[in-house]
């Protein structure tokens, strides 16, 4: 009987909980920078900012993630977080992205495109889910954003 009246005050503890928690979802607002950071034989370290609005009333932690790139709407391998992000409550705001990937494999999706060499611009794009969270509480959420940008600087 002990067991059922703490478990009731529980269920009733944390609905009554729930009720102040509410989560509205985030906005991704577009890109506003990119730039090659850091580059090597093996990797490239790309960053993005991007202008994200958060309505909620708390801070969300956004996780190291896993995504997939894309470089002119072809597969270009996987490509992962190297810092975690904090988005301030209630605002909107410019946040620095770092992704590492492998070079060899950005390339290749870019190689053979002639009209990416003569344009000398190329699209990135940015798939996956990346687990934001407050509060304990985890919540996955999709990221399908892409950016034309200039090839200067990222060969």
């Amino acid at each position: 009987m002990y067991r059922l009246i703490i478990g009731f005050g529980l269920i009733l503890f944390m609905s009554s909980f729930s009720g102040c928690f509410e989560y509205e979802d985030v906005d991704f607002n577009g890109i506003k920078s990119f730039n090659v950071v850091d580059k090597d034989m093996d990797n490239l370290k790309i960053k993005f900012g991007l202008d994200v609005s958060n309505p909620n009333a708390y801070n969300i932690k956004v996780k190291k993630s896993t995504l997939d790139i894309y470089v002119n709407d072809r597969y270009a391998g996987k490509a992962s977080m190297t810092d975690k992000i904090i988005l301030k409550k209630k605002s909107t705001g410019v946040y620095d992205i770092y992704l590492k990937t492998n070079a060899n494999d950005i390339m290749k999706a870019m190689g053979g495109s002639l009209g990416t060499i003569l344009s000398g611009k190329v699209k990135i794009g940015v798939k996956g889910k990346l687990k934001a969270g407050a509060y304990g509480i985890t919540k996955p959420f999709d990221v399908d954003f892409s950016e034309t940008v200039s090839l200067k600087g990222m060969l």
